[in-house]
């Protein structure tokens, strides 16, 4: 049973974070959380260093066989996609060190198995996590550790070949 680590660096202050075990029978919950950088300018620089530490100790912890994170994007904004490039960076550096094969999911896709729609909003990304694993909307620290949670979602569902089903599809099968 593969053990994944996936990460929503959407954020530069941010990182969704979420270890599970996967199969083709499911995907259990080991740890979530969304861990709060210090972005403020003085410590720029430390943010990374502060990454590479958080990611090693969580490889340690829990024995990773895959890291699986969004492709982000930075809406744009040039100061933004520079550092998320430098926080993808760092995570690409630790899984070539540590001989970690790495998955890049976007968005889209993460929205299309968690949620049923590429096109899915936060509300309904963080209503579908919630409802897949039984979780209490008080427990999910933030929408950048649902992110992580539909990362490794759908990366189980890649990995055992199931196809997507939409949320028209699922109103067929539930009606038929």
């Amino acid at each position: 049973m593969p053990k994944i680590l996936s990460l929503d660096p959407a954020s530069l202050k941010n990182l969704g974070v979420c270890v599970s075990n996967i199969s083709k029978d499911g995907m259990q919950i080991l740890e979530s959380l969304t861990k709060i950088f210090d972005v403020t300018v003085e410590n720029k620089d430390k943010r990374l260093h502060d990454t590479k530490e958080f990611i090693c100790d969580l490889l340690l912890r829990h024995a990773i066989d895959f890291i699986v994170f969004e492709r982000s994007m930075g809406f744009g904004k040039i100061f933004i996609r520079d550092q998320l490039s430098e926080q993808t960076g760092i995570v690409k550096l630790i899984a070539y060190e540590n001989k970690i094969p790495i998955v890049q999911i976007s968005p889209k896709t993460a929205k299309l198995y968690i949620a049923g729609s590429g096109n899915a909003d936060k509300k309904k990304v963080i209503q579908s996590v919630l409802d897949t694993f039984g979780i209490k909307k008080e427990t999910l620290s933030s929408e950048h550790e649902a992110d992580a949670i539909s990362m490794a979602y759908a990366y189980m569902k890649i990995l055992y070949e199931e196809k997507p089903q939409t949320a028209k599809a699922n109103k067929v099968k539930k009606d038929a």
